[in-house]
């Protein structure tokens, strides 16, 4: 009986290669943002549910809008949907989820089990949805690939102990990791002042264990920082997002108008 093959993540291509690959996140909820930078050729696009009012069929356009170019959908979740909001934008066939404030050991661990199946992890399996091809990928290889193919990402967002740190990104099972820097001033009392020395040297610790343990790390936000973060080793770069894009651009236009 023939099968059909199980779809590879762009990113993950990417990364195999030694490649970085390039993100654009989007914030509005219309899929033609999504559909606009897939088009364009980025190879990821971020889709947020922690500060954005999306819901799951808003996520499903999104994923459908990028697989149509062949681009992949990373989904940041919430954190507070449950375990079912790790899984469902793998089982929609996004390629990655994003997971915000895994700030222990713990929460580490419970990451692996939830967005990986055994042996590292514990995903619930289903197999009817996108994912597998509602069935139509076979179930081994399916497994076999999901775990190869699909990544999460989390976030470190409050202090944590250097020791603990390295024990959370050097975790079996965890693919990637991102630094959330303006809630990690928050936590520290310093909000807003990304370059205080406070805040890079936690930003060059993640940094430092991410590639001590060939973990893919996360950075940058908009084109302007895209030459020095991949400098610095990042391999998925966020050049930019369509909110800023399009508050920029009407910025310039209004201001043009007040000068005539």
């Amino acid at each position: 009986m023939y099968q059909i093959p199980f779809r590879k993540s762009k990113v993950v291509g990417k990364w195999k290669q030694k490649k970085p690959a390039i993100c654009f996140r989007v914030n509005f909820t219309d899929s033609k943002s999504t559909e606009i930078a897939a088009a364009a050729g980025v190879d990821c696009v971020w889709v947020d549910l922690e500060h954005c009012a999306n819901d799951w069929s808003i996520v499903n356009a999104h994923i459908l809008a990028a697989k149509a170019f062949d681009v992949d959908v990373i989904v940041r979740i919430s954190g507070g949907g449950g375990y079912s909001e790790y899984i469902k934008p793998l089982e929609m066939d996004a390629a990655g989820v994003i997971i915000p404030h895994v700030n222990s050991l713990e929460m580490a661990k419970e990451v692996v089990r939830l967005t990986k199946f055994y042996p590292l992890g514990m995903r619930p399996i289903d197999g009817g949805n996108r994912d597998r091809m509602y069935h139509l990928v076979d179930f081994e290889e399916y497994q076999r690939w999901a775990n190869e193919e699909r990544f999460n990402i989390i976030m470190i967002e409050e202090p944590v102990e250097e020791e603990e740190l390295e024990q959370i990104i050097a975790l079996d099972g965890i693919d990637g990791v991102l630094f959330g820097t303006l809630d990690y001033t928050q936590s520290v009392g310093l909000t807003g002042q990304s370059e205080h020395e406070q805040v890079i040297g936690m930003k060059k610790k993640i940094l430092h264990f991410a590639q001590k343990y060939q973990k893919h790390v996360i950075g940058g936000m908009t084109l302007d920082d895209f030459d020095e973060t991949l400098s610095a080793g990042y391999d998925l770069v966020v050049v930019g997002t369509d909110v800023y894009s399009h508050a920029e651009h009407c910025r310039e236009i209004a201001e043009r108008i007040r000068d005539q």
